[in-house]
């Protein structure tokens, strides 16, 4: 008598299914690994954004007051290390919040930690120099009467500013999440 044929099951060995599961586990591991990097970048680029936004703000500012700028929010000189030689380089100010552009900018930027903070600095000699702490670094947008847009960082948490002392020259300023910062001249 002769028996039926013996059907072979087909079906994954356990190599191929382990393959998969590291390719899998690779692909998973690349994009956990790429993803910080493209928010980072993204929130960088709102942050750009941002800036051309408060730039139109003070336009907005300037031509709804009779051609005047935002007055400065006041400001409070920084007390550092005495040891440190930045220190006799020039004025450092903190800012506080500009209650002259928030109506300007509060639908844009509701709901967001950005602070804006209008400092004048047209009766200022010497340089300015923004260091900011990393608890407020990426949540202060600076407008800065009297100076141009810095040229380079000096160090990651250090900008030198170049004062002009005149009303003409505007700049608004805010440091980056990738290392660096952005600035717009007005």
């Amino acid at each position: 008598m002769k028996h039926p044929p013996i059907k072979k099951r087909m079906g994954f060995t356990l190599i191929e299914v382990i393959l998969v599961l590291a390719v899998a586990a690779l692909i998973i591991l690349i994009v956990l690994l790429t993803l910080p990097a493209l928010m980072r970048v993204q929130r960088d680029t709102q942050r750009k954004e941002d800036l051309l936004f408060i730039v139109a703000a003070v336009r907005l500012y300037q031509s709804n007051n009779k051609g005047q700028l935002p007055p400065d929010s006041g400001q409070e000189a920084v007390t550092l290390d005495p040891d440190d030689p930045r220190n006799s380089m020039g004025t450092w100010f903190t800012g506080n919040n500009s209650a002259s552009l928030y109506p300007y900018v509060q639908e844009r930027l509701h709901g967001v930690t950005t602070s804006v903070a209008v400092t004048d600095q047209t009766n200022n000699r010497g340089s300015l120099y923004f260091s900011i702490d990393d608890e407020e670094r990426f949540g202060l947008v600076w407008v800065v009467i009297g100076a141009k847009c810095p040229t380079g960082p000096i160090d990651p948490q250090l900008v030198r500013f170049n004062v002009t002392q005149s009303k003409r020259d505007v700049s608004v300023f805010r440091f980056l999440e990738g290392n660096g910062f952005a600035c717009e001249n007005y």
